[in-house]
């Protein structure tokens, strides 16, 4: 290896270190969002769980229902946190059922300054579901799965080794981490796009090893649990036609799939969580805040950002899409 080959590969693993760095959780004061324990902490209680990774230590939070034996473990996706899934831990709650939810691996209040890449999602829900099969805690109960984004891809993809899962609903999943990454690195990290293939193949080898055999479609097909997939046709983070676990329909040999495209204004990666009268009060919030920003110019600041939030209705402006979480609680309730 001459110098040059040397200095690229020193310039393309900085630049893979920081496409994956750390995700902090961001300052709930700052957005609309109930994306904050602060808001359930007198509705539901929470205790905190930590558990191992492969390279990290993971922070989980226990929700624990007491009259109820089933428990849903929620996965989120890259660049997200645990809380962010809190009006969706509180509807579950609600309907008689335990939550397990946790920060993936760089994400939140887990440990590592990296994410390692997108297959790490993968990873951590695998050490998760050992950790609860493990833990007494846990003992009887019946397990589900729900993951948005990479957590869906990884709800899906550990259905090939876990074989105790009642039921499956995941939104916006891509079918294959490890192939997402190449096929979406200018996307997701701009910095990746011309690292090249063979280098990130490389990482992910190193780091990942039997997980990248992993797909949505392998675990779909070992299993034959009810799943629902969810997905918009307009998905710029993944593609519905090319990437999408909901793509690969006609590879599916488990006859319990559900599925469920999102309308109207529920038609982004992220926007299908939340109900249409959500999307638009949030994209009005935005445009209120864009107005104040101009007209404050160079005076703008963080303080404003708080006052103004301080004034939005975070219940209105975090309602979940009903209509897909009833379609989430019919697949559950199929389920043996």
């Amino acid at each position: 290896m001459n110098a040059i080959d040397i200095a690229n590969k020193i310039a393309a693993n900085i630049a893979y270190n920081k496409a994956f760095s750390r995700y902090e959780k961001k300052d709930y004061h700052l957005d609309g969002f109930l994306n904050d324990y602060f808001f359930y902490q007198n509705k539901m209680p929470r205790t905190l769980i930590t558990f191992k990774s492969k390279f990290s230590s993971l922070q989980g939070y226990y929700y624990e229902n007491k009259t109820s034996d089933k428990l849903v473990v929620i996965a989120h996706g890259f660049h997200s946190i645990s809380d962010d899934f809190l009006p969706y831990i509180y509807e579950f709650y609600q309907n008689g059922y335990s939550v397990f939810s946790y920060d993936a691996t760089g994400s939140g209040l887990s440990s590592s300054k990296s994410m390692y890449g997108l297959v790490i999602f993968d990873v951590d829900l695998d050490y998760c579901l050992k950790f609860i099969k493990s833990n007494k805690q846990f003992k009887n109960k019946k397990i589900y799965l729900f993951g948005h984004s990479m957590g869906g891809y990884a709800c899906l993809a550990n259905l090939y080794r876990h074989h105790n899962i009642k039921a499956v609903a995941t939104v916006s999943a891509p079918n294959d981490g490890g192939k997402l990454i190449m096929e979406k690195g200018n996307q997701f990290a701009g910095e990746l796009a011309n690292i090249g293939q063979n280098f990130i193949e490389e990482k992910q080898n190193m780091y990942f090893e039997d997980y990248l055999k992993d797909n949505a479609v392998r675990g779909i097909n070992r299993t034959s649990c009810p799943i629902l997939i969810a997905h918009s046709p307009i998905d710029f983070v993944v593609d519905f036609v090319f990437q999408s676990a909901y793509s690969h329909f006609k590879e599916f040999t488990n006859k319990n799939v559900k599925f469920y495209l999102a309308t109207g204004n529920n038609m982004e990666h992220t926007n299908i969580l939340y109900s249409h009268e959500a999307v638009s009060y949030q994209k009005e919030i935005k445009s209120q805040l864009k107005a104040l920003k101009k007209e404050k110019g160079k005076a703008f600041n963080e303080n404003d950002i708080i006052s103004f939030f301080n004034n939005v209705d975070r219940v209105k402006y975090s309602e979940i899409n009903h209509q897909l979480f009833d379609k989430i609680l019919k697949v559950f309730a199929k389920s043996k």
